[in-house]
């Protein structure tokens, strides 16, 4: 019996660890992580006019500059949401550029991103509008 709670709350803890330390039991082939100075902002997320993320709100952790919300695309035609654990169905080719529709608190912002400057995408909120940073090697958060 001790064993089978201990278990439990193994399993736990990983779940509540992947949302800031972004375990990478799904590796990306893209990602997208919302990261510094959001506080309570309302968020949408069109992604090659795919809806990848509707009104989520979300608030950076102070000490580690990032939110909750991160996205991956694991494979051609599917992307995962860490915030809510899902994989929604999304084309989408790794030799284009991709276009990014970010809704910051009813105001969008469009990215046209060339991958070659890297797989690894980054957005910090500096007023009302939004930086991008992209690096071709993982975002690293304490």
């Amino acid at each position: 019996m001790k064993n089978i709670i201990l278990i439990i709350l193994s399993s736990s803890f990983i779940c509540c660890r992947a949302s800031y330390q972004h375990d990478k039991q799904i590796p990306a082939r893209v990602e997208i992580d919302f990261q510094d100075f959001f506080k309570d902002d309302t968020i949408s997320v069109k992604i090659n006019n795919c809806l990848i993320i509707e009104n989520s709100i979300i608030t950076s952790e102070p000490s580690i500059g990032l939110t909750k919300c991160s996205i991956r695309f694991i494979n051609s035609k599917d992307v995962f949401i860490e915030e809510t654990n899902k994989i929604l169905p999304c084309p989408f080719s790794f030799k284009k550029n991709i276009n990014i529709l970010v809704t910051l608190n009813k105001k969008e912002i469009l990215f046209n991103i060339d991958l070659r400057k890297g797989h690894f995408i980054g957005f910090d909120k500096k007023g009302n509008e939004l930086d991008l940073l992209q690096s071709k090697t993982p975002f690293e958060y304490d």
